[in-house]
């Protein structure tokens, strides 16, 4: 099933879940308006995917797994939760 969401400055964000065996990954495109694209100041409708990938750890940690295509290149961040 896939949602569609408002986002900040006008952008738009379609979402999609899930499971991959025990992990729950939920896939992303925000859709968005580069104010300043090219040389010409002309706008420029841009695309960032996004996949997390949410897993339970055997020692009881969440881990997120962020992975980021966007036009300026790809970043993949890793967090652990435990619980306190």
């Amino acid at each position: 099933m896939e949602t569609s969401n408002a986002g900040p400055a006008e952008s738009k964000i379609k979402s999609k879940a899930h499971w991959d065996n025990a992990a729950l990954v939920v896939e992303s495109t925000v859709t968005a308006t580069n104010p300043r694209a090219g040389d010409t100041g002309g706008q420029q409708q841009i695309n960032i995917d996004t996949r997390q990938i949410w897993s339970l750890n055997a020692d009881g940690t969440l881990k997120l797994e962020n992975r980021t295509k966007a036009p300026r290149g790809n970043v993949t961040t890793t967090v652990t939760f435990r619980k306190s």
